[in-house]
């Protein structure tokens, strides 16, 4: 879809910079009440058949490929659970570390942390580094209560308890947090280089791109 995207296959103009606000579901839960662990915390940091794919997609498509974080860091049982460490302690670090999920751990993708303000990560950011050394996130964005797109009239069950969590009403936006927001605002910057570099008869690639961020 991503590479249909790039040379507008299917119709429209080619895409140039994709979002994506979403991740793996690795180590706990935080969409259940309580948490619930899920495992397969060793694919955190780790660079997988999956990081190589998007990899070589940036590279041979020339997409902006901008990943959410996580928010992973504040991710852990409600007590201590034997063999079930919090998501950032996992590795029995003496810092919180190594929980960015495979697809932020590939080497072209544009990886977003979130602050809340500047100068201070938000308390819930996942942090790197990756398992083979590399320094993730990438780059850091104001994401703590933006202002966001929403439809308020939907169920939206997200902790799968059977009830909907949203309360229906008239309005289209609502203030969220999250890496899911923090990484937007940086696609959005990477749209408005590009477009600035067209205005200027000049071609950004996305290494290009990559780099000015």
């Amino acid at each position: 879809e991503m590479t249909n995207a790039s040379t507008g296959t299917g119709g429209g103009l080619p895409v140039q910079v994709t979002n994506h606000s979403y991740g793996s579901v690795l180590g706990w839960d935080w969409r259940t009440n309580p948490p619930v662990f899920r495992g397969f915390q060793a694919l955190f940091g780790a660079y997988t058949a999956r990081s190589a794919a998007f990899d070589n997609l940036v590279a041979q498509a020339g997409l902006v490929v901008v990943k959410s974080a996580g928010n992973d860091l504040n991710d852990a049982p409600l007590t201590p659970v034997t063999g079930q460490p919090a998501d950032c302690t996992q590795n029995g670090l003496a810092v919180l570390a190594d929980c960015i999920d495979p697809f932020g751990s590939a080497k072209n993708v544009v990886t977003v942390g979130a602050m809340n303000g500047a100068g201070a990560i938000a308390v819930f950011s996942s942090y790197g580094p990756t398992d083979d050394g590399r320094i993730k996130p990438d780059l850091v964005a104001h994401g703590v209560n933006l202002t966001s797109l929403a439809s308020t009239n939907c169920n939206c069950d997200l902790d799968n308890d059977g009830a909907d969590d949203v309360t229906d009403g008239p309005t289209a936006s609502t203030a969220m947090s999250g890496t899911s927001m923090s990484a937007p605002v940086v696609s959005g910057i990477a749209a408005l280089l590009l477009q600035d570099a067209a205005a200027g008869g000049n071609l950004l690639t996305a290494e290009g791109v990559r780099a000015l961020l």
